[in-house]
């Protein structure tokens, strides 16, 4: 009989040499998804850059999960934001060489984008219309970012007065929430265990961070640490009863009536009507609701892959829209930002209670006023990934 993954992954832990047949196994699907992300010259790097940390890791696998591949696609996706990141932050820092590039240089560089522009059309008509929109998108995204870098666009992140064409779908919000929908339902993130945790670090604005470890199914004792130290229990709810709190620690042998409040969000629609109705339906309190002026998401909650499409699906439909182009997350990180509003007064800022996506891969970064800087499944509190 054909050994399952977890079996080889656990005799590697014993017998490193074993592991090569998960690369055998693995690594064809894995260089093809980084191929689409990346590129082919990337993607090789990227392979075994992927392998090398899953060897690395090898120690912590879950054995219960016969079948590797989304645990190396999760490394993978990692990765290729990793590489977007230092990409993006590559090209800012050749902003300082500027005044290097002389104009023999941009002659080069105008002769060598007139080679390739029919290779580049007939490839792109090729494409079905829904992947060129997708393409498109994403080169959008990349030629603002290069002149961020390069000075062309002012340092607040706003558009030149008469920026390329290509740049127009960057400032549609639709089409930004239904891309991003599209990134989340390929997400191969599997689902955690019920005895895991999720783990979460926000950072705000005013320099303030917390880390929280919460009950994959709400069962079992979380705890929020606070960037000062202070620690503040989450007790489970089991059978019924929880622990009772008193100066925000368990007190030993005293309950009280509950219900569960799962941080792992499995039983959010995954279809955009169904979302629809569960948005105008939820009151305030519930993990994800809107209020009159923005989204509220409670802070530790992870909302699952499909659940995640479906949401920005259904903010697609809502008619108050609008895109931030200079939004920046609690991190400071630059982002794709949208409001559900306009302002109240002169003083409400659109940027403190914006969505803020990624200008990469379109994945969420937090909102204005706090940023998810990490997120993972955990195997119990206090325990960072």
């Amino acid at each position: 009989m054909t050994p399952t993954d977890a079996e080889i992954i656990d005799r590697s832990r014993h017998e490193p040499d074993a592991f090569a047949a998960i690369f055998d196994r693995h690594a064809p699907h894995i260089r093809r998804y980084l191929e689409r992300r990346l590129g082919a010259q990337v993607a090789d790097d990227l392979v075994a850059e992927t392998f090398l940390a899953a060897f690395d890791k090898r120690q912590r696998y879950d054995r219960a999960r016969p079948d590797a591949r989304p645990w190396l696609y999760g490394i993978a996706t990692n990765l290729v934001g990793q590489h977007r990141r230092h990409e993006a932050h590559r090209y800012r820092d050749r902003a300082a060489d500027t005044d290097e590039h002389d104009h023999a240089d941009r002659v080069a560089a105008e002769v060598t984008a007139w080679a390739v522009r029919s290779r580049l059309a007939g490839a792109l008509d090729g494409l079905s219309a829904e992947d060129r929109d997708v393409l498109l998108l994403v080169a959008a995204v990349a030629v603002t970012i290069s002149l961020i870098a390069f000075g062309q666009v002012p340092s607040d992140g706003r558009a030149a007065a008469t920026p390329p064409a290509s740049a127009q779908p960057v400032t549609d919000a639709v089409r930004l929430l239904n891309h991003a929908a599209r990134i989340a339902r390929a997400d191969p993130t599997s689902p955690p265990r019920p005895d895991q945790f999720v783990y979460q670090r926000i950072e705000q604005a005013d320099g303030n961070w917390r880390e929280s470890w919460l009950s994959v199914d709400g069962t079992r004792d979380g705890v929020y640490v606070d960037h000062d130290g202070r620690e503040r229990d989450v007790p489970g709810c089991r059978d019924g009863q929880a622990a009772v709190l008193e100066d925000f620690k368990i007190v030993s042998g005293a309950t009280q009536p509950c219900m569960p409040n799962p941080a792992y969000l499995s039983r959010l629609p995954t279809d955009v009507d169904a979302m629809v109705a569960y948005m105008n339906a939820a009151e305030e309190g519930t993990p994800i609701s809107y209020s009159p002026r923005m989204l509220v998401w409670s802070h530790g909650m992870y909302v699952p892959p499909l659940s995640r499409a479906a949401l920005y699906e259904a903010l697609a439909r809502e008619p108050r829209l609008q895109v931030v182009p200079d939004a920046r997350d609690g991190a400071g990180r630059r982002g794709l930002g949208i409001t559900l509003s306009t302002p109240r007064s002169g003083s409400d800022d659109l940027r403190d209670r914006a969505l803020v996506f990624d200008p990469d891969t379109f994945e969420l970064l937090g909102f204005g006023s706090y940023a998810i800087t990490a997120q993972s499944f955990v195997d119990q509190p206090r325990q960072r990934p």
